[in-house]
């Protein structure tokens, strides 16, 4: 299973012997004054930027989320020439999502 999906926990349906995938909820990310903007170049991708500036891939979704209105939630490929905001304090944005899906 790719990195993308280890946050994702799976449950079993006892009565049916099924598994399925719970939906990972992700938080709200309002803007920061110490955020990062950047222009997107060709080649850039939000895996690629979120290992750039966390120095961990799977964090794709922080920026993802943080622009909502540019990028598409499910992708990772970002169109030339975008203004992206890269959060720049993410401990509260992790322990966010860990608090909306812990009990999940």
């Amino acid at each position: 299973m790719p990195d993308r999906y280890k946050k994702i926990k799976v449950k079993k349906d006892t009565r049916k012997s099924h598994r399925y995938f719970v939906n990972v909820v992700y938080p709200d990310i309002p803007p920061g004054i110490e955020d990062i903007y950047i222009t997107s170049r060709i080649g850039d991708r939000t895996d690629l930027l979120a290992y750039d500036y966390y120095q961990d891939e799977s964090l794709w979704w922080v920026i993802n989320m943080a622009n909502p209105d540019i990028i598409k939630r499910w992708s990772y490929f970002l169109d030339v020439g975008l203004q992206v905001r890269i959060p720049a304090n993410i401990e509260p944005i992790l322990e966010k999502f860990e608090e909306i899906n812990r009990a999940r």
